[in-house]
């Protein structure tokens, strides 16, 4: 198992910190709102941070997570959508332990993106991958 953490160092923001295990890029958000003021800066700083890096799924953990908006939710799916088009292709899986936020699963078809650990997003990820 390969792992290698880091606090984002160096950002306008101090909202997330991240880690890299055996491949997947697990980003923790640390914002009580995901709405439409704040979701294209995370979204850009995040884009920004991991251009360079390389990862096969990214895992984005929202456990401090209040309160999500349309806006959100529809960035985070443009996202999952930009991520499938890569070269490396991959997924985003979002954990959260909120029963208001896994309840936008089936909204928005979201079954096997949406799970309350991180445990369960790694254990479906080495199902896909085997």
């Amino acid at each position: 198992m390969v792992r290698e953490h880091i606090v984002s160092q160096g950002s306008n923001y101090n909202f997330y910190s991240y880690e890299i295990i055996d491949d997947i890029l697990i980003i923790s958000i640390e914002l009580e709102r995901l709405d439409m003021y704040n979701v294209h800066d995370v979204l850009n700083e995040t884009d920004h941070n991991f251009k360079g890096t390389s990862f096969s799924h990214v895992i984005i953990e929202v456990k401090s997570l209040k309160y999500v908006d349309a806006t959100a939710i529809g960035a985070l799916m443009v996202a999952m959508g930009r991520m499938k088009k890569r070269k490396r292709g991959g997924d985003i899986f979002i954990v959260t332990e909120r029963s208001s936020l896994l309840k936008i699963k089936e909204l928005v078809k979201l079954d096997n993106h949406i799970f309350k650990s991180r445990e369960e997003a790694l254990l479906h990820i080495q199902k896909l991958n085997s």
